[in-house]
């Protein structure tokens, strides 16, 4: 059974270091530029980096967990000696500012633009409340200031983030849309060599990121782990039924070493994860997109050539892997299976999809396959439902033109 060195309690501990390093920073930030008597505490909060914090948190762990921070860290003034509201006031709106401006952010770039309405959003703020309060000297040196952290907030998360990425190896959104370009060497190699597997990978993606995006999960990450999914079937593609254009080398093996040979893809695409140093999250969707499964065919047909008085072990059958702890990992598995098993449907109705969906998602259901992964009853209808809209789709009747009488033409 696959395990992992690197697990989802051990990214959880990381990021709790890092909020926790964040957290210090700024206590010692504030702490070293109180000493500056010239410095009101109004003006103070003007050198805070309470945005540059916002951004970063957002883009390396999460939205909410933004917003949370953003509100203890601008909390956090109050343990300073005379403190204003209005100092208050502007950490806070500026952080929570920072985190809304770049929550839906793909591109690093974007980083930038943020940061530029984000300056604009300072200087507006500012003239709302200092503006009947300093000379207008101290106001210009403010608004100054103010656009100044702004913009350097964008320009300096442009620089770590990718530090980050690197060292904690996290799957921030800039670093999954990296790994989407399906222009990379490893896809056009896998069009070449296991082009079925290629299509197989690219629907499963589709189907993924549409379900994530009902039941409220990360769209993007289930869908880069969908593409990466099969990689394992490289090395052998054509032991695999989606890359078989002629005859089916499996009819020359036995059942078991059929298996063997199936079995194997789980760990070679981790193994080549691995290699390719893909985060945590992807390797995890690849090394359990099968979990603990039976591989039905291959052990149907070992019971019928043994007889049924042999003795053949379900699990000498079955996918060594783990069942999905994620949701991301679970829709994966969920869309690998529905989408390999409609291939064989024949004129397929939209009844008929409904139910086959159905089927499938409850047979994963009743062998333990989504007991880890925090999916609810609700978030099955929401999947069967987004993966049937797709698939009618794939499999809808195109209308046939009608030809003209040879006298006509």
């Amino acid at each position: 059974m696959f395990r992992p060195l690197f697990t989802r309690k051990k990214r959880k501990y990381q990021y709790i270091y890092l909020l926790t390093s964040f957290y210090i920073f700024f206590i010692l930030f504030i702490s070293v530029m109180s000493q500056f008597e010239f410095l009101s505490n109004y003006i103070l909060s003007l050198f805070l980096p309470t945005a540059l914090f916002g951004m970063m948190i957002v883009v390396l762990i999460g939205f909410q967990e933004g917003i949370i921070s953003i509100t203890i860290l601008s909390l956090s003034l109050f343990l300073f000696s005379d403190i204003t509201i209005p100092g208050f006031i502007y950490s806070f709106v500026t952080g929570i500012s920072s985190v809304f401006l770049i929550k839906d952010v793909e591109k690093r770039i974007d980083l930038l633009k943020a940061s530029s309405f984000l300056a604009l959003i300072n200087i507006f703020l500012l003239l709302l409340t200092v503006l009947h309060n300093f000379e207008l000297k101290y106001l210009i040196i403010s608004l100054l200031w103010g656009a100044l952290n702004a913009l350097l907030s964008g320009v300096i998360n442009l620089t770590l983030i990718p530090v980050f990425e690197h060292f904690l190896n996290i799957p921030t959104v800039f670093r999954l849309m990296e790994l989407s370009d399906m222009n990379a060497p490893l896809f056009r190699k896998m069009v070449t060599m296991a082009p079925g597997t290629y299509g197989h990978s690219v629907a499963v993606a589709s189907l993924a990121d549409a379900a994530c995006r009902d039941i409220g999960a990360n769209p993007l990450l289930a869908k880069v782990g969908a593409y990466y999914h099969d990689i394992g079937k490289l090395d052998q593609a054509e032991y695999f039924i989606e890359n078989q254009i002629e005859a089916n080398k499996h009819d020359m093996l036995n059942p078991s070493l059929s298996v063997a040979v199936i079995k194997s893809h789980v760990k070679v695409g981790v193994e080549k994860a691995k290699e390719m140093g893909l985060p945590f999250e992807i390797v995890e969707i690849i090394a359990q997109h099968h979990g603990s499964g039976l591989i039905g065919f291959f052990y149907i047909e070992a019971i019928n050539k043994k007889g049924s008085g042999s003795k053949i072990l379900p699990e000498d059958y079955s996918y060594t892997g783990i069942p999905p702890e994620s949701k991301e990992a679970a829709v994966v598995m969920l869309a690998d299976t529905v989408e390999a098993a409609s291939r064989v449907l024949k004129k397929p109705t939209i009844t008929k999809l409904d139910k086959f969906i159905w089927k499938l998602i409850m047979e994963k259901i009743e062998r333990g396959q989504m007991v880890n992964s925090a999916l609810t009853m609700n978030d099955m209808f929401k999947i069967k439902k987004s993966f049937l809209q797709i698939l009618s789709g794939y499999f809808h009747t195109r209308i046939e033109y009608p030809k003209l009488k040879k006298k006509e033409v």
